[in-house]
């Protein structure tokens, strides 16, 4: 499988696309067939180094920690997931940038369907990190939240004309109760 690898910190400057050994899911992992990946500054964050401390690697690394893609293999002991099911994941620090990705089932939820795969995996560490804000924070009932440009095509699950139950939503991404 084809994958993008670097073989020491150093940055994007080090990465090259190479012939990479296609990865075997344990008991408690899925096999997914990446249809794409998302990009962070955390992956380059992990590239350059600055996590060497608190996360050693071992090279050379597969780039990359979010995917979106089809399950090609269930590991013996995954429930609730089978082979060719649409999902999305984060799957640690590295392992994303490549044709196939190994991830534990405790990571993966389904893809929405009405996403594309390219949204699908940009959508995990976006949502973590909103949910650790919102959860870090006093939003509740009556709050008003602003959401910067995440309004413009889905509405944030309001009707299509920016109205829902208890819901407003304007090209700004303003919402009202949620």
């Amino acid at each position: 499988m084809k994958a993008i690898q670097y073989s020491s910190y150093g940055g994007v400057a080090g990465m090259a696309l190479v012939d990479a050994r296609k990865p075997e899911p344990g008991a408690d992992e899925v096999l997914v067939r990446v249809r794409a990946s998302g990009v962070n500054p955390v992956d380059i964050a992990v590239s350059e180094g600055h996590l060497a401390a608190m996360m050693p690697l071992t090279f050379p690394v597969t780039a990359g920690s979010e995917i979106a893609g089809d399950i090609e293999i269930c590991g013996a002991n995954v429930r609730g997931f089978a082979d060719g099911d649409a999902v999305h994941a984060v799957i640690g620090i590295c392992g994303a940038f490549a044709e196939y990705a190994v991830v534990k089932t405790s990571a993966v939820a389904r893809k929405p369907t009405r996403m594309s795969y390219v949204e699908a995996a940009g959508l995990p560490i976006a949502a973590t990190t909103a949910t650790a804000a919102l959860n870090a924070g006093t939003v509740g009932p009556g709050v008003k939240l602003f959401v910067h440009a995440a309004a413009r095509r889905r509405r944030l699950r309001a009707g299509a004309n920016g109205e829902g139950p208890g819901r407003r939503s304007h090209r700004r991404g303003v919402l009202g109760k949620h």
